[in-house]
């Protein structure tokens, strides 16, 4: 193995060790030091030498993520304070959810007064109708800083690392006129000035065509996918061709041959057209948002040119080690980008299989190069997709083969078009209608590979072990498996045979021992996931659903259905909805058209614009809708059993009939016992303590997100549960109530709260029960 590829490994070893075992920076830069001394008095001995140049490296690589952690964002400080600070603008303006957002390198902070800090922040503009901001402008902003939100439940996309891979620890809203003020323009990087202010022209040019034309000749060549709708990419995700559309050695290779073909048209030396071509893809990177993608296919292209011009072969894989540790090196927190994994897997699979599966002799080769590249790539990448989504495109390798040239012709005249568009817009126009024509078919093409019968499956999120294991078993099968008898040909299947099992036994399957309750945070609204032993499932409520100033916030969307595709959970066998308040029902019809329901189960009085949805939702489905009153029973196997304790079935009397008269169950497993009270009030407990409890409440879903309506003194007293859970976010109502709170603390309860904890997971074999949380840790 070239040493490179060596070194690049150990490097990003040492990243991953100093992620999960956190070591003193002085620590390790002692034992370097030690090293370092070591290969000095052994310089003679070869081996010696080579064994510590790699421990070096490992060692270099967890230093270099713990000196990141060491230089912290000065801002720390004035978190959840409101202050005023003064920056440049880095990042130009992205539509949100609601409003617009930039980033600001910040120069100066302060409440009072304003002094030297540094650090990004992600501002948010809310403001009806705010100035738009471009790179350079140097702008104060007073408002709130805060921290991002990160995962609240297990496996969920985490916005606050992922921001911080990106240098960003903190943000900033505005919502009133006058928050914001533009001190200066043009103050940043005078080249970077320019290149954004041409890219500015490109967008405007690129807007001629239709929307979604625009929005996708966009995401092509300049790298915006915010403007793409969700619809559109549905449809290239299931058809396993949405890499079109993130920058990466496609995109970078058509302009890498653009300019060397007007090179070699207008006959510049060799030189001339790769210090041109390295320019050139040097801007493009920029252009498209410097992603791990492009750079990675940037580095590529320009070591190739570096052999091409030196008279050295290039060694792609060597080449991709280099790229890979120089954006290690630049930010070891790229190790863990999505985008950073995905693009080095593919590229790696192309060089590693494609090379040794494509036969040079061969009459079909001209046919089947490209669908064995494709299928290369596909092999090394499936593994992070099912990690990342939840699931596989089973035709991708063959809609790519399809889509990539079409893609590359949108490209090649949406970016000439582009260029010359902004400098004489009728030309530009017959050149981006060749590229509109092209996307069409690009978008058909996406459309009839995603309605394909299985085209895209959602399976099971497969373990870390899992895909460790299957990546070393594919990359030392070439050796394993190579032709020989006798001795090879056992270690041949004793290979294939240790790795299968292997591979069974990491594979996180669906089932489990124990009944499973997850209580997801999903903002202010409950949800709340069921699983027997058996594997049944069962939900209760569905989160909320948020209409935003530009779009809708589903937490059955968002949250839910990606959980549930995640866990394994293809089929819920019943969904019980306690009351039709929206924060209970507004990801509901979202669940119901996402994952086959056997069954509904909502009280008579279920109404609201969420129970509406959630019933056309049925009807068009098939799905029954059962009335829950008292005395309903349902199984959910392996002794696990739901039972129905209120409302009764006439109607409990209150200024609040809604909310006292939601569903209350209760879940029985051996000698464990789980109560659900969806917002039930204090006429519901009363009726609840007449008639009494089927068995032991050892977990209390806190009533109405803790509001001080519910969870009386007598309530908790006869209950007497160990644990209570309240589902609650960020609102205007005061939940929960202190006092609520301290009910349950002074009468011993165990209290976790999802705003706090985020997702609470509680396991039961019957007899114990166990808990955590994602925030909190574990308990029992």
């Amino acid at each position: 193995m070239p040493a490179l590829i060596s070194i690049t490994l150990l490097f990003a070893a040492g990243i991953v060790t100093s992620h999960h075992l956190p070591f003193s920076w002085w620590l390790m830069l002692a034992v370097a030091a030690l090293v370092f001394g070591f290969l000095v008095a052994m310089r003679n001995n070869r081996k010696a030498v080579s064994i510590i140049i790699l421990l070096l490296a490992f060692l270099a690589g967890a230093l270099r993520l713990a000196l990141l952690d060491v230089h912290l964002d000065e801002l720390e400080l004035y978190v959840d304070k409101v202050i005023t600070v003064e920056g440049t603008v880095v990042r130009e303006a992205e539509p949100a959810m609601a409003g617009t957002s930039y980033v600001l390198a910040v120069r100066l902070a302060g409440d009072t007064k304003l002094q030297p800090l540094k650090g990004r922040v992600l501002l948010r503009d809310l403001r009806p109708e705010g100035e738009t901001y471009y790179y350079g402008d140097l702008v104060r902003v007073r408002g709130k800083l805060v921290r991002p939100q990160g995962a609240a439940n297990f496996g969920q996309f985490d916005y606050r690392a992922y921001l911080e891979r990106r240098g960003i620890h903190n943000q900033m809203a505005v919502f009133e006129e006058g928050s914001i003020e533009k001190i200066a323009g043009d103050t940043g990087n005078p080249i970077l000035n320019h290149i954004f202010e041409v890219r500015r022209r490109y967008v405007k040019v690129a807007d001629i065509l239709p929307p979604t034309e625009a929005a996708l000749l966009r995401a092509l060549t300049l790298g915006e996918r915010y403007m793409i709708s969700p619809e559109i990419v549905d449809l290239f995700t299931a058809s396993g061709t949405v890499h079109l559309m993130a920058v990466s050695g496609v995109h970078v290779g058509l302009v890498a041959a653009l300019v060397l073909g007007l090179g070699r048209l207008l006959r510049f030396p060799f030189l001339l057209q790769g210090i041109l071509t390295a320019l050139t893809i040097s801007l493009y990177v920029i252009w498209t948002g410097f992603t791990p993608s492009a750079i990675r296919a940037g580095i590529m292209f320009m070591l190739g040119l570096l052999g091409l011009a030196t008279g050295r072969p290039k060694n792609s894989l060597v080449a991709l080690a280099a790229a890979a540790l120089i954006l290690l090196i630049a930010n070891p927190l790229n190790l863990f980008d999505m985008g950073f994994q995905l693009s080095f897997a593919a590229t790696l699979g192309i060089l590693y299989f494609g090379s040794q599966l494509i036969v040079s002799d061969s009459k079909w080769r001209r046919w089947c190069t490209p669908v064995i590249v494709s299928l290369a790539a596909q092999a090394c990448t499936w593994p992070l997709t099912a990690y990342y989504f939840s699931g596989v495109s089973l035709v991708g390798f063959l809609a790519s083969v399809a889509a990539i040239p079409v893609a590359s012709l949108a490209l090649t005249f949406g970016l000439i078009g582009l260029v010359i568009g902004a400098w004489y817009l009728p030309a530009g126009k017959i050149l981006l209608g060749v590229a509109g024509m092209a996307l069409v078919v690009l978008t058909s093409l996406a459309r009839f590979f995603a309605r394909l019968p299985w085209a895209f499956v959602y399976i099971r999120r497969p373990s870390v072990v899992f895909i460790a294991i299957y990546y070393l078993a594919i990359f030392t099968a070439p050796y394993f498996l190579r032709a020989g008898s006798g001795k090879i040909r056992l270690r041949r299947w004793l290979f294939v045979g240790l790795t299968l099992v292997l591979l069974v036994v990491s594979w996180r399957g669906p089932g489990s021992s124990t009944l499973i309750v997850d209580f997801l945070a999903v903002g202010q609204g409950d949800a709340i996931l069921i699983r027997s032993p058996s594997g049944q499932a069962a939900l209760i409520d569905a989160g909320p659903r948020l209409s935003m100033e530009k779009s809708v916030w589903d937490a059955g969307e968002k949250i839910l259905l990606p959980y549930l595709r995640a866990q394994g959970v293809h089929r819920l066998e019943l969904v019980f909805f306690t009351h039709g308040d929206m924060d209970h029902t507004g990801g509901g019809a979202a669940i119901i058209s996402g994952v086959p329901v056997g069954a509904v189960i909502a009280p008579a009085n279920f109404d609201g614009i969420g129970a509406d949805l959630i019933r056309g939702e049925l009807e068009q489905r098939g799905v029954p809708l059962y009335n829950g009153t008292r005395g309903l029973r349902v199984d959910l196997g392996a002794g696990v059993e739901v039972m129905v304790l209120s409302p009764p079935v006439e109607t409990i009397v209150s200024d609040d009939l809604a909310n006292d008269n939601s569903l209350v169950l209760y879940l029985r497993y051996g000698q464990s016992g789980f109560l659900f009270t969806g917002d039930a009030g204090k006429p519901a407990e009363q009726y609840l303590l007449k008639q009494g409890f089927p068995g032991p409440v050892n977990v209390l879903k806190v009533a109405h997100h803790g509001a001080d309506t519910a969870t009386t003194q007598e309530f908790i007293e006869q209950l007497s549960p160990q644990l209570a859970v309240i589902s609650v976010g960020k609102n205007n109502f005061g939940h929960p109530s202190p006092a609520t709170v301290g009910r349950l603390l002074d009468n011993g309860v165990h209290v976790m709260r999802t705003d706090e904890a985020g997702q609470v997971r509680i396991e039961s074999d019957g007899q114990m029960l166990w808990f955590t949380s994602r925030k909190r840790g574990n308990g029992k």
